[in-house]
């Protein structure tokens, strides 16, 4: 494709009327309705404190259950919620602070997590909080840092989560791997899975089950001589890695942001890549069961001169991949000036895009946008200014079936 969809085509719904720092949307089909989590922080007076909000949406986006605080008894802050519906509830998964940038005194504990809950289909909270990992102020010394970046799946019985982190003696940041039950509780301790090399910085996993065994993904820097890569390698349920760590992709610039996914006999893979300064694209490749890179990479996106996607998210609806990212342009120092722009496109199993580009919504601002399927249409969810001061989080649907 040579032009994008000129004018926004999805109605646009505000789903949250906060105004504040309201961010971070991930969002999962149960079966008769999409649950949504968010970083919401309008409950001061914690400074830059925050909390992790629930609502349930049918498919046209329209609230069924009340929001509710799934962190209310975890003071300080809390960022990036990760939601999945395992069949019968919804896991969330989501990053914890307690002070760890400002304590209030030495005799409050400084710590961080990633902290665990259940949310029933209709909407109730079960249970408390569950602490998946946790760094004190000890663990914290020598340049270590919190968990972050966490993305988890359901393999059936239970969840494979993986995270970035990095601890004491480390110089960069490796990707870990615990299992937990339906609970939370642990079934695995915490295995690190990339090693630790000096200015080795590993970050970003995308983690899928393919029925037998874990396919994950992340962006690392080992090769830093030629810059960041994609790096693959698959796991079994105790964290045990299946042969060796492969590398994905061999570019000039910068590959980062990978969405794995397992297509009943291999992995797909989307990701960015830059193909010359300030040009980037989404580019999209297929793997073997083992990981072994089978075609070329594919080119979804066409981005000129100034331009490059961020974030993008792809959700298979039976037939296709559905994906939306967030495409701008930039002039040095002419930054207040970016438009950011939500576009949805549908993608063949061969990574071939189908459609023109649909634009979502338009902006000043850019949060990553989640993405769904229900069956019939597609959900999208993103933050942005509503125009009255702070953030919200909105939301559209369509069945993606519009041809431009």
């Amino acid at each position: 494709f040579a032009t994008y969809a000129p004018s926004i085509s999805w109605e646009n719904i505000q789903i949250t009327h906060v105004g504040g720092s309201t961010r971070s949307p991930s969002l999962d089909w149960s079966g008769d309705g999409y649950g949504l989590a968010w970083k919401d922080a309008r409950n001061p007076p914690r400074g830059a404190g925050a909390d992790i909000y629930f609502v349930k949406l049918d498919a046209d986006g329209t609230k069924i259950t009340n929001e509710i605080n799934l962190s209310a008894n975890n003071p300080m802050r809390s960022f990036y919620p990760e939601i999945i519906w395992n069949g019968s509830e919804f896991g969330i998964i989501w990053e914890y602070r307690y002070n760890v940038m400002n304590p209030i005194s030495d005799d409050e504990p400084t710590d961080c997590s990633l902290l665990f809950t259940r949310v029933n289909n209709s909407g109730v909270q079960q249970g408390g909080n569950v602490q998946v990992i946790t760094r004190t102020t000890a663990d914290l010394s020598s340049y270590a840092s919190c968990p972050a970046e966490a993305d988890m799946v359901w393999d059936g019985t239970g969840y494979g989560v993986v995270w970035k982190e990095r601890r004491a003696g480390d110089e960069g940041t490796q990707i870990y791997f615990r299992r937990i039950d339906v609970n939370g509780q642990f079934l695995t301790d915490d295995i690190e899975v990339t090693q630790a090399t000096l200015a080795n910085w590993a970050k970003q996993p995308s983690i899928v089950w393919t029925g037998t065994e874990y396919g994950v993904a992340w962006h690392d820097d080992r090769d830093f001589q030629v810059d960041p890569e994609i790096y693959f390698v698959r796991l079994d349920t105790a964290g045990t890695k299946q042969g060796s760590e492969i590398r994905v992709t061999n570019n000039l610039y910068n590959s980062w942001k990978p969405d794995l996914h397992w297509n009943g006999s291999g992995y797909d893979l989307f990701w960015i890549d830059r193909d010359a300064p300030r040009v980037r694209q989404i580019y999209f490749a297929k793997l073997d069961d083992s990981g072994n890179k089978i075609t070329n990479d594919i080119a979804v996106t066409a981005n000129t001169s100034n331009s490059y996607p961020v974030a993008p998210h792809a959700v298979w609806d039976g037939t296709n991949y559905g994906i939306t990212w967030i495409h701008t342009s930039w002039i040095e120092e002419e930054y207040d000036d970016v438009e950011y722009i939500t576009y949805f496109a549908k993608v063949d199993p061969n990574g071939s895009i189908i459609n023109i580009p649909a634009r979502v919504f338009t902006g000043n601002f850019y949060g990553e946008p989640a993405i769904s399927w229900s069956g019939s249409k597609y959900g999208i969810a993103w933050s942005t200014p509503p125009g009255t001061g702070g953030y919200d989080i909105y939301f559209a649907s369509d069945s993606g079936e519009v041809q431009f």
